[in-house]
């Protein structure tokens, strides 16, 4: 898995990790590596961020929210300490990430499109939050909007390896969720916008 990695399209890249798009036979595939040098003890004992993104895109579909569909997973570890780490993803097909589209000429005319696509991320983020589930880094690059018609879509979350459950100061974790969502969509919308997903989100938990 190593040696396959580090080939394809450069798609990102931080200090400790790359993300690399290619070919599996018939399908598209992102690559996640993550590298460590020299090892790290900074995962002694605990998952990995890849691990940990694996579990959470199995959480996520057993909460009936789309992701990727995990293809493989491995690391090296020496003597505990982590060396590297890879996940391997499906590319969503017909997708852009949820800031890039927002600043879409198209959907900044279509303005009851933007809008569905807001309250549709906002019930997600309900739905999650109703689980204890938080996200911990949910921003709008790590929201794939698959467009399947004329104002018909759907929403894929992304890129969640420091997502899980939070059963201990839930409603804390919950606003920070909402709170950097919130500066995220302000950078691209208006504040009516913002409105209009948290009176999504808000709805979901209203007792029907």
């Amino acid at each position: 898995l190593l040696s396959w990695s580090g080939q394809g399209q450069l798609v990102s890249r931080s200090s400790t990790s790359q993300v690399w798009r290619r070919r599996l036979q018939d399908m598209a595939v992102y690559v996640k590596h993550y590298e460590y040098t020299p090892p790290s003890w900074r995962y002694l004992g605990r998952p990995s961020r890849a691990p940990c993104e694996w579990r959470n895109y199995e959480i996520l579909r057993n909460l009936g929210v789309p992701c990727p569909d995990s293809v493989c997973l491995g690391q090296k570890r020496s003597m505990g300490r982590l060396c590297w780490s890879i996940l391997v993803t499906k590319e969503v097909p017909d997708s852009q990430d949820l800031g890039h589209l927002l600043r879409h000429d198209s959907l900044q005319r279509n303005r009851g499109l933007r809008h569905e696509i807001l309250r549709s991320l906002g019930r997600i983020l309900r739905t999650l939050h109703a689980q204890n589930f938080v996200c911990r880094d949910i921003k709008l690059r790590n929201v794939l909007c698959q467009m399947s018609g004329e104002n018909r879509f759907t929403l894929y979350l992304i890129d969640c390896p420091r997502a899980g459950y939070r059963f201990f100061l839930k409603q804390r974790a919950a606003l920070g969720d909402l709170a950097t969502l919130r500066r995220h969509v302000l950078a691209v919308c208006g504040q009516h916008d913002w409105d209009i997903l948290l009176d999504a989100y808000v709805e979901e938990r209203r007792p029907h």
